[in-house]
């Protein structure tokens, strides 16, 4: 048998076996995709689901159409080279569906970076409502675009192929850089930005206490890495070869009659390969990996439990909806934004320690759910009665509140008001620690024993007797005066234990 007759039988048994298996797994992995992705759409609109849900679907039409007609050449004659209609329909509708599946899984690389994105006005293009409109444009866009290739495309040589001369050069340009550059530059420059954004995120979000939690962190960081790569490095080995054989094919067609019939064989053999088992693989491997990518997420993978403590001061925000999936956050400090509420933080369930210091918040309504805050920063807001704290009488752990912080001149309208201490005190009466003053009650009852400890000490030393006697004094008058900072009672506090230890002596 001939070198060029055992490239023919490879070729064969490649499109035989080898698109067979393809259209087997294609089918499997697109219609399982589907049945997931549907699913979980219906539960909850998720725009980078529904990205993948639109490749999917376009994705199992193509195997559908276009594989079923290469399989179908193998053995038998093949529609497209013997009916012009087929011909112009088979190449546009695979193109069009083809550009449609990589257009979907790039507006899901740039999904994934503008949800991680800092600025709000780039967060918005992650909302499902911009990923249906995105998804009608791109359908429209699509569906024009391989206009010329019905216009271009014919059998009159037999075979379906483009016509010979400028736009055979033309379609070849066209491929590279539609269907190879753009695409994958896309794909890596946002990916990458994705990567990037996450990066700075944790240079903010810090997780508390557990080294278990530092390791998880890191490990879903590189799970990231390894899906935005593995996306990357998959488009780039099934897809970017189709360009660079048709430049090869339009640059050598001027020296085909010098060719050897082993060289033509080969490059059939190549040709054949690059398309159309490579570009109807990307068909198929693509979204198994994209079911591995959401299975991980269904099982917890890409989840934001672990956050414990967010700073985000001073990032001009608007709002902290994109926070809402960190439901096991401690510390968060949202200090000099410009929020206007907190209706969505009844989803911190776990929070302790609140900083919203210098926004522009008029009402605390949202709060009530964090039940077990225990310090809250409100100072420099636009709170203008006692009625906007109204959502604080549910906060039994709430110890610290700060309504009006002096050292750094920054108030709401109700501490304008000359008994707005008395009255909060009043209200919220398991506070300790009123503008940065300890007020507690606790405090004081603890100090008052010790005065009574004294009291009952008997020393010969009439004068440090008088003198332990008048710093308690003095302690408790601190501790009763609001103007009296809480360092400047415990210093003191700690002079009367010294002074009780000689008294004991």
């Amino acid at each position: 048998m001939s070198s060029t007759s055992i490239l023919f039988t490879i070729q064969q048994n490649i499109g035989r076996y080898g698109l067979s298996t393809l259209l087997i797994l294609g089918n499997f992995g697109n219609l399982f995709t589907i049945l997931i992705l549907g699913r979980s759409l219906k539960q909850k609109m998720n725009s980078c689901s529904l990205y993948l849900f639109s490749a999917s679907i376009s994705n199992w039409i193509v195997i559908n159409t276009g594989l079923v007609s290469n399989i179908i050449g193998i053995d038998h004659t093949d529609p497209q080279h013997t009916s012009n209609i087929i011909c112009k329909l088979r190449w546009s509708g695979v193109h069009a569906l083809l550009m449609l599946s990589r257009s979907f899984m790039v507006a899901a690389c740039i999904d994934r970076w503008a949800v991680c994105s800092q600025n709000l006005t780039i967060r918005t293009f992650s909302r499902p409502y911009i990923a249906r409109r995105i998804i009608i444009i791109l359908l429209i866009v699509w569906t024009i675009i391989p206009i010329h290739v019905v216009i271009f495309f014919n059998n009159s040589t037999g075979r379906c192929i483009p016509l010979p001369g400028i736009y055979t050069l033309f379609y070849a340009i066209y491929s590279l850089i539609i269907i190879g550059i753009v695409p994958l530059l896309l794909m890596i420059v946002f990916s990458f930005r994705a990567w990037q954004n996450l990066q700075l995120t944790h240079t903010r979000v810090l997780p508390t206490g557990c080294n278990i939690r530092n390791i998880q962190i890191r490990k879903r960081d590189r799970d990231l890495l390894k899906m935005l790569t593995g996306e990357v490095f998959i488009y780039f080995l099934t897809t970017v070869p189709y360009p660079i054989n048709q430049l090869y094919n339009v640059s050598t067609s001027s020296i085909t009659a010098y060719k050897s019939s082993i060289r033509i064989e080969i490059e059939s053999l190549i040709g054949y390969i690059v398309s159309p088992l490579l570009n109807f693989m990307y068909c198929c491997v693509q979204f198994y990996k994209s079911l591995v990518d959401i299975i991980k997420r269904e099982q917890g993978h890409f989840d934001a439990e672990c956050i414990l403590f967010i700073d985000l001061k001073s990032r001009n925000l608007n709002d902290a909806n994109c926070l809402s999936i960190c439901r096991n956050i401690i510390i968060l400090n949202l200090n000099n934004n410009n929020l206007t509420n907190v209706r969505n933080f009844g989803v911190f369930t776990q929070l302790k320690i609140l900083l919203l210091a210098q926004n522009q918040i008029h009402s605390l309504d949202g709060l009530q759910s964090c039940e077990n805050l225990e310090t809250l920063n409100i100072a420099g807001n636009n709170l203008t009665g006692l009625k906007s704290l109204s959502p604080l009488l549910q906060l039994t752990q709430l110890r610290s509140l700060c309504l009006n912080d002096r050292q750094n001149n920054l108030t709401n309208p109700l501490c304008n008001s000359t008994s707005y201490q008395k009255d909060v005190k009043n209200n919220l009466p398991n506070l300790d620690i009123l503008d940065n003053e300890w007020i507690g009650q606790s405090f004081q009852e603890h100090l008052s024993s010790l005065e009574s400890m004294i009291e009952q000490l008997e020393n010969p030393d009439k004068n440090l007797k008088e003198n332990s006697t008048e710093k308690s004094s003095t302690i408790i008058t601190n501790a009763t005066n609001s103007d009296q900072s809480i360092r400047s009672a415990n210093e003191e506090y700690e002079q009367l234990l010294q002074s009780i230890r000689m008294l004991v002596k």
